[in-house]
């Protein structure tokens, strides 16, 4: 059998077999060279990643061309050399990193700043919006039990206990020193009732008899025992709303966000640098001063 040599001959690695598919062989090549991009495009992001940091460090980076800011640099450069006295190329690179690296911690500071007072707004904002909006005034007339349940509240009962035990004090007779305690009893003595109940056990002072019976001397006593007991109860439930308000504010992330750590490590590694410096340069001006 003879064979045709004006046909081209066949390349090599292809076929005609019915079993064969070039669709494979494409989607074979465009997969490796996806690979083979990515594979390549990773030593270019590295080298960018160094690139920026290499070029963050630059004069021109960091102060660029605001004549407030060289002026600026300047004068920490004028500072630098007036403390450190460099007298040689190295000592006088290190003064102007210094200047620099100063420059820089008043830009980091200026940030930290800008993110703490936008935060101080923020726990205004919030502690405005979850205060307790009902008064007072109208807890007394409609429900005086959760008075102590607040801070404030105790607060109010520590403020007319005080003004009670001042009229107790200042009365000349039994029957105003029985009204004096009267009134407080009617506005508190419910709501007290309950709460001193529990500690009566271990405070022996909050037992008392009949106030017409007892003397001024008894009364004042028992009054301010119990004005010791709230004052501890506010102080109490102050700390528990702070832990509260803290928690609240750290599951809204207003002060521990990533952009405060961001700018907590960069002022560490500033002042590293900063003390690095001072420290090589004032080693190099004692070693000067004691050389000579």
């Amino acid at each position: 059998m003879t064979t045709n040599s004006n046909e081209p001959p066949e390349p090599f690695g292809e076929s005609n077999e019915p079993g064969d598919s070039q669709e494979s062989t494409t989607a074979d090549g465009a997969g490796s060279e996806d690979t083979h991009t990515s594979r390549r495009g990773a030593p270019k992001l590295n080298k960018n990643a160094l690139r920026h940091a290499f070029f963050s460090q630059l004069y021109e980076n960091i102060v660029g061309n605001d004549p407030i800011a060289k002026a600026a640099v300047d004068d920490y450069l004028e500072m630098a050399i007036d403390t450190f006295h460099p007298g040689d190329p190295i000592a006088e690179g290190k003064a102007r990193r210094l200047a620099l690296m100063y420059y820089k911690r008043d830009q980091i500071l200026e940030c930290a700043e800008t993110g703490e007072r936008t935060c101080s707004v923020l726990r205004y904002r919030r502690s405005t919006r979850f205060k307790p909006f009902v008064s007072i005034a109208e807890l007394m007339d409609k429900d005086r039990a959760a008075i102590l349940r607040r801070s404030d509240g105790v607060a109010y009962v520590i403020a007319t206990l005080e003004e009670t035990l001042y009229a107790v004090g200042t009365a000349m007779t039994v029957d105003k020193v029985v009204t004096a305690v009267e009134l407080f009893e009617q506005a508190f003595g419910a709501v007290l009732e309950a709460f001193e109940a529990k500690l009566a056990a271990g405070l022996p002072g909050l037992r008392h008899g009949e106030v017409s019976e007892m003397a001024i001397g008894d009364v004042v006593r028992w009054l301010r025992c119990r004005l010791h007991v709230l004052r501890a109860e506010e102080l109490s439930l102050r700390e528990e709303e702070r832990t509260l308000a803290a928690s609240e504010e750290a599951r809204r992330r207003v002060a521990g966000t990533k952009h405060a750590d961001r700018i907590a490590r960069a002022l560490r590694e500033v002042n590293n640098e900063i003390r690095r410096l001072e420290r090589d340069l004032e080693q190099q001006r004692r070693g000067r001063f004691f050389g000579r």
